[in-house]
């Protein structure tokens, strides 16, 4: 049963909340100017670049590029760095990282569980370079993590833990060495276009949802797409190479702590350097097969923020010669770039590829491939997915010869026996059968605002304002469509307090901190006026008082219905 709402007007409340990976703020030692000189210092082994390069260039062309070198090592919490007692029961641990002429430093966690209100950071020496604060947002299932590359050869990190904080834990497993500048941007060969030149501006949506993952313990990088599914659903799946995935011997359903980094891309069609910053981390591998060299993942750690803008290709499944078209990238580390060929593609026969998995483009009219652009997305005319990219023919990448075999969507749709090694079972989980779909925008955008109130034994009934970014609703009637779905808490501030009884039947109060994501189990029972009445049991959570507002951000989609139209038609709000 759908429930209806017609507004009038709208109350926008606030801006809209957004999920963040870090909380983008300014670390302690930076702020109070803390001496950094008696900091312990760990030098990492100096790297034998030259030999690296070699390896490099005698690598198969269906290997993800390598751009670091990962030194093992077992820094933590007690055998390394030092801790500082700020007074007020607050603790600062530091710690500084050289590699002796990286380009930038990244490291992988294999221990990492912060505390409810500890912040880490990691900055350069000069502190013009600055990532986190990481919070307990970030832990995961299984404790790994990794934090994305720090310009400079010379880092420091450092943990911040508030009163009260305890269990912490930090190792670092590896500290990575950049010897290829996966901030060089401008080290792509001089026949690539940047994706916004004017004359792409078509393409504005699905370059949003391309994306470069750093693999491998951040050592090795490739490129992909997030893509839509048949039931519009909000979940992460990121169409990338098989190659990407299976050179590291990872399987479906193995959980991997790879770091995903949007909109890294020139703001104009010249070469300027793009934001680094708008990363997310973890991904689950749902289903991969070689034989059209496809690998379908799911960023399931983290949700993506609202804030990178990013956008869900569609895809065709319909094996048919696309007339024209394009591909878009990540060359050679660098900013994203966009590809074009006018010609028919054709099937690809060519190394013992299986009939029909695969499409080949002879030559680009206009820009090309190359190391780093594995797993990116091939558009047909109709800005639809139409497969991912395996490999070059060969030849340079500015040659007019230079080609790219891509593997087939529609060859990978349903050629596999299992869920495992074939797209639809994910894509198309009720079996439409459709042959193909359109994009769409991230779902992330109605927000419930919640007043005060006491929430009792694990169960109550919440009442709060229905605000949906801005939109102009006076003309429409919303549906929201039941998913049976986890509905999230996002914590925006003021921080607000969950209130419990200890075992001696003592209050205990400590803040729910800013960033940090609860989830509700989802059963929306009303929704009249301007307001939606939302029932819920809370997970894990007993006798919790509200005491500040909060915002309740709800991850299913919102449906409006036009009036106007005739016959009337539903349509779903841009974000």
């Amino acid at each position: 049963m759908k429930q209806s709402i017609r507004y009038f007007g709208i109350i926008v409340l606030f801006t809209i909340i957004q999920a963040q990976v870090s909380t983008n703020e300014t670390p302690y030692g930076i702020i109070h100017n803390l001496n950094r000189s008696a900091i312990p210092v760990a030098i990492m082994p100096v790297v034998n670049v030259d030999s690296l390069i070699i390896e490099d260039a005698i690598e198969s062309m269906d290997t993800p590029m390598r751009f670091a070198y990962a030194h093992p090592t077992q820094f933590n919490l007690t055998n390394s760095g030092l801790w500082k007692d700020l007074g007020n029961d607050e603790r600062l641990w530091r710690m500084k990282i050289s590699s002796p002429g990286a380009y930038s430093i990244s490291l992988v966690y294999s221990h990492y569980q912060l505390p409810v209100g500890a912040k880490l950071s990691i900055y350069n020496e000069n502190g013009t370079h600055i990532i986190g604060a990481f919070t307990d947002y970030n832990n995961t299932p299984n404790g790994e993590f990794s934090t994305q590359p720090v310009q400079g050869e010379n880092i420091i990190v450092e943990l911040f833990l508030p009163p009260g904080a305890s269990g912490e834990l930090l190792e670092i497993a590896h500290v990575v060495h950049d010897y290829r500048n996966i901030f060089g941007y401008g080290d792509s060969e001089s026949c690539n276009i940047n994706v916004n030149c004017t004359e792409w501006a078509d393409w504005s949506d699905q370059k949003r949802s391309v994306a470069m993952i750093l693999l491998g313990n951040n050592t090795r990088w490739c490129s992909g797409a997030l893509i839509n599914n048949t039931e519009n659903e909000d979940i992460q799946y990121f169409l990338t190479a098989e190659h990407c995935v299976d050179y590291f011997g990872y399987e479906p359903g193995d959980q991997v702590n790879w770091i995903t980094m949007f909109n890294y891309e020139s703001p104009s069609c010249n070469n300027e350097d793009g934001p680094t910053n708008q990363t997310v981390q973890g991904m689950i591998i749902r289903a991969m097969n070689s034989s059209s060299d496809f690998a379908l993942l799911e960023i399931n750690n983290e949700t993506i923020p609202l804030d990178y803008d990013v956008f869900y290709s569609g895809w065709s499944r319909e094996d048919i010669l696309a007339s024209n078209v394009v591909g878009i990238h990540h060359p050679a580390n660098d900013i994203k770039k966009i590809a074009f060929d006018s010609d028919p593609i054709s099937l690809n026969y060519a190394w013992d590829y299986l009939p029909n998995s695969h499409w080949y483009v002879e030559n680009w009219d206009i820009g090309t491939t190359e190391g780093g652009s594995s797993g990116s997305p091939l558009y047909n005319s109709n800005y639809r997915i139409i497969g991912q990219d395996h490999s070059g023919n060969g030849y340079a990448p500015c040659d007019v010869l230079k080609g790219t075999h891509y593997g087939s969507f529609a060859y990978s749709w349903d050629h596999g026996n299992s869920s495992t090694n074939r797209l639809k079972d994910w894509i198309d989980p009720n079996n439409t059968d459709l042959q193909y779909i359109d994009g769409r925008e991230n779902l992330d955008i109605a927000q419930v605002y919640l007043t005060n109130r006491l929430v009792g034994e694990e169960q109550s009934n919440l009442h709060g304002t229905l605000s949906l970014d801005n939109q102009n609703t006076s003309e429409y009637e919303y549906y929201r469509e039941p998913s049976g779905s986890l509905v999230e808490i996002v914590i925006s501030d003021p921080y607000f307090i969950k209130t419990y009884l200890d075992v001696d039947g003592d209050y205990i109060h400590n803040q729910w901190a800013s960033s940090s994501k609860y989830f509700l189990e989802n059963s929306i029972s009303s929704i009249s006026d301007q307001n939606i009445d939302a029932f819920y049991k809370l997970q894990n959570t007993v006798n919790i008082s509200v005491h500040h507002p909060i915002a309740l951000q709800l991850h299913d989609p919102w449906y409006l219905e036009n009036p106007d139209a005739e016959p009337a038609e539903w349509v779903q709000p841009d974000a």
